[in-house]
């Protein structure tokens, strides 16, 4: 009985991969590329020594998921969209095994299986499965230190130590949001050790881990003060509002109708731990043997608190400096989530359970595809370029790619062919005059007929100096960007 019980579950898991799999790799490249997934491409054309110090002056992350995407690209001899997002995919498809080792350690295969199912159809981390940006990897490695941290208290041997402080580091240089899991489980094991829940963990071996993980992250630090210091002279991200642990829960969930049913189930898990008997009672299966003697509601609290504090310390920090609080940043959360949406599922009476799984496959198809597979264009480089590459005419048309201050050109010329020729405007108001006249003394003596103005990006702005000469006989609208048609204006 045992064993058909283990075969079953490992078939479940099975499924559970295939699907995260079929998810993952669905629609890969359906959607253009973005400008950050087009900055990546744009690094992936660099030798390895001009990535690395593009990633010191030019990025604002660490530089393993680079490297790592570098040495994929070359080992598949192309960088293009199918190869470039892949490799998260790959990942996305590990953090689900990854997430079910966890739960399993924290508890029982079945609740690992839960949290793996919810992991694999979940619309946000399908999202970044399919995005050639950290945030897949930035996933996976938080949730393979959250294991080997766990896997500590257990009787372990040296690589097991070894394993936790090269994933730690691994975290570290992936994204500066790492650091703060580190800080979050530095904290929780002085807590347990205070509380007595010291186990397997002595203090010299916790600390030697963890200074050994900081030695390993120096060579990146004098970097890591360059990319500080160019954020704090302006960055993007605005400051968050009061709302947006609303807004957060809601993304990670996948849409908001899936935010009720995930709050219900996290409810659920929580209000019966502090209603249930106690876990020491002869015959409750509560906690796995990685989790003991830990109760079962602290452990539940453990998990809440870890996705608290991934949200509120940003929050607090975007107050009072420069803002950095972004929902991908700490994607991490979903680990807790998914953890804490098993034990709300484990814990059901099995009729609630086959209604609640049932209200929540609808919602989570209906969410993967109206909010994920039917969405719109992240932006439209690709639709744009096709359109102009459509209707130009070598030796007649000549493209313009147009910004005020920065030059997107490489976002361009991943889509466009080598036939279409470019010219670069990157100018404001009467500061293109000039450029604009050495432009049209080239097309005078070349005589090139029109001008396909690309904007992207500066949908608001149109170099009024070009009303001079050329006229706008067509214009299209694309998402976030402009494309007009410019012809000579006839003389008078």
């Amino acid at each position: 009985m045992d064993e058909a019980r283990a075969r079953r579950g490992w078939g479940a898991l099975a499924a559970i991969l295939g699907l995260a799999v079929l998810l993952r790799l669905l629609g890969l490249t359906a959607q253009g590329m973005w400008f950050d997934e087009l900055w990546t491409w744009r690094q992936m054309q660099l030798a390895w020594g001009a990535l690395l110090q593009d990633m010191i002056h030019e990025d604002v992350h660490p530089p393993l998921y680079p490297f790592l995407l570098a040495a994929w690209t070359r080992l598949w001899g192309g960088s293009d969209a199918l190869v470039l997002r892949s490799l998260s995919a790959l990942l996305g498809v590990l953090t689900v095994g990854v997430v079910y080792c966890l739960g399993r350690d924290l508890w029982d295969p079945r609740t690992g299986r839960w949290a793996a199912l919810f992991l694999a159809v979940n619309v946000y981390a399908i999202f970044y499965s399919q995005e050639a940006r950290s945030y897949s990897l930035l996933l996976l490695v938080s949730a393979t230190t959250l294991w080997t941290w766990w896997r500590l208290r257990a009787p372990h041997r040296w690589w097991h130590a070894a394993a936790y402080v090269l994933s730690g580091a691994a975290l570290a240089y992936t994204h500066v949001f790492g650091v703060l899991l580190l800080i979050y489980l530095a904290g929780a094991y002085g807590v347990l050790a205070w509380r007595g829940w010291s186990g397997a963990w002595r203090w010299p071996a916790w600390l030697g881990q963890h200074v050994l993980m900081g030695l390993l992250f120096v060579p990146w630090l004098p970097a890591l003060w360059l990319q500080t210091t160019r954020v704090q002279e302006g960055f993007w991200i605005p400051k968050p509002t009061l709302g947006f642990l609303l807004d957060y829960f809601s993304s990670y969930s996948g849409s908001k109708w899936m935010a009720w049913w995930v709050l219900a189930l996290v409810l659920w898990a929580l209000w019966k731990r502090w209603r249930g008997p106690a876990p020491e009672v002869q015959g409750e299966r509560e906690v796995g043997p990685l989790a003991a003697p830990l109760s079962a509601r602290g452990l539940l609290l453990f998990w809440l608190a870890l996705a608290l504090f991934m949200l509120l310390v940003p929050f607090v920090v975007s107050q009072i400096s420069q803002p950095m609080m972004h929902a991908k940043s700490a994607i991490v959360v979903l680990v807790s989530m998914a953890l804490l949406v098993a034990r709300g599922l484990e814990t059901l009476p099995r009729r609630a359970l086959v209604a609640t799984w049932v209200v929540g496959a609808l919602l989570g198809v209906g969410t993967l595809y109206f909010a994920h597979y039917r969405a719109h264009y992240k932006e439209n480089w690709r639709e744009m370029s096709g359109a102009v590459a459509a209707h130009f005419e070598p030796g007649r048309d000549l493209a313009v790619l147009y910004h005020p201050d920065f030059d997107y050109g490489f976002c361009y010329h991943y889509y466009l062919p080598a036939e279409v020729e470019t010219r670069t405007l990157i100018c404001a108001g009467a500061a293109c005059e000039a450029p604009i006249l050495a432009l049209k003394a080239e097309v005078d003596a070349r005589g090139i007929e029109r001008l396909w103005l690309m904007r992207m990006r500066s949908s608001h702005d149109y170099p009024a100096a070009l009303a001079s000469s050329w006229e706008v006989v067509a214009s299209q609208n694309y998402h976030n960007g402009v494309m007009d048609l410019l012809e000579r204006r006839r003389r008078e």
